[in-house]
């Protein structure tokens, strides 16, 4: 069972800010070092500068990207850049944004999200994770004592109960946030009557979370956690360190777009390349494309597109039928996993 809860955001002062486009970023895992330069010179109050600062060769403990984040984060504070929320909420997040040509919304539910272990299954992930990567975003967390960039959970939503909750409260309440960026827009709404909270608790509560994007940030998270646990006489479990930011979005959702993955694979010996297809050929039938761009369009079911092995083909990849999944890909996964 997952325990959500609302929470006092922190924003910006749009009086202060003036156009919101200047100010936001992505993820930090898909800035580019080019992006990073180019978010920097937008505002000096780019979110960039929390998210993910720049790093210099002469970087040190006292005078690093993390103690430039924690200081800008303060100063913004002091000079009311960024103000806190009076009263604990939850936020509905709308984005709008373009997909194969065509307009899509994608509608989700910030929150404050009680941080559980994997093996407790109320939080559950579906991929592995870098140490690299966790302990560069510990070093961030432990600086600044912020979520500064929300998961996205995807939780089930039987017969739209919450989604009609939202759509209603969007439809009734002024926006306290909206911008443009390129082809996207995004809008955010501030729901914190307790009637709303209790419904929409009551309702999300019971159910599992499976984090779409964030699985680093959640490990980070419950890292920081035990880290403050350990060492905080007062321990209660209602300190904010026990909970993470998230935008929850049904599955049901229709602007919920899931894209597939590509992978290159370099520096297959040449003798294994002349037994790749024979190999394939045990498990998949096959079929030979002409490389052009029709031949990459969005697939429907199991099939995997492959380039190569050799030039100027693409490999259309089917399982035989005669492939039992169970004993080629052994474990405790559901038959979807396997697929």
């Amino acid at each position: 069972m997952a325990e959500i809860s609302p929470f006092q955001g922190i924003r910006y002062n749009q009086n202060k800010i003036g156009d919101m486009a200047k100010v936001i970023c992505p993820p930090y895992d898909i800035i580019s070092p080019e992006d990073q330069k180019r978010y920097y010179e937008r505002s000096e109050y780019n979110v960039i500068r929390l998210e993910h600062s720049m790093a210099y060769p002469e970087d040190n403990e006292t005078d690093n990207r993390y103690i430039r984040s924690r200081n800008s984060f303060n100063l913004w504070l002091k000079d009311g850049i960024l103000q806190t929320d009076i009263s604990p909420s939850f936020y509905i997040y709308e984005q709008d944004f373009t997909y194969r040509d065509t307009r899509k919304k994608r509608i989700g539910l910030v929150v404050c999200v009680l941080l559980e272990p994997w093996e407790k299954k109320v939080v559950l992930p579906h991929e592995h994770t870098m140490h690299g990567v966790k302990l560069e975003r510990l070093e961030l967390m432990k600086a600044c004592n912020l979520n500064i960039s929300p998961i996205l959970g995807l939780y089930d939503d039987p017969g739209h109960r919450v989604g009609k909750l939202v759509q209603e409260k969007m439809t009734r309440s002024r926006l306290v946030a909206e911008c443009t960026e390129g082809l996207e827009s995004h809008k955010l709404w501030k729901a914190n009557e307790p009637e709303f909270v209790q419904r929409i608790s009551y309702f999300i509560n019971p159910k599992p979370i499976y984090i779409a994007d964030g699985h680093h940030r959640y490990e980070t998270a419950l890292a920081y956690r035990d880290e403050r646990r350990q060492s905080d006489p007062s321990y209660s479990g209602d300190q904010a360190y026990n909970f993470i930011m998230m935008i929850l979005v049904p599955f049901s959702d229709p602007g919920l777009v899931a894209m597939p993955i590509h992978r290159v694979i370099r520096g297959i010996p040449s003798e294994r390349l002349t037994e790749l297809r024979a190999r394939l050929e045990e498990f998949f039938d096959i079929q030979e494309l002409p490389a052009g761009g029709s031949n990459f369009d969005e697939t429907r079911g199991s099939d995997i597109k492959m380039i190569g092995p050799g030039a100027g083909s693409v490999l259309d990849l089917k399982l035989k039928r005669s492939i039992s999944l169970d004993e080629n890909i052994p474990g405790s996964h559901s038959r979807a996993y396997k697929g």
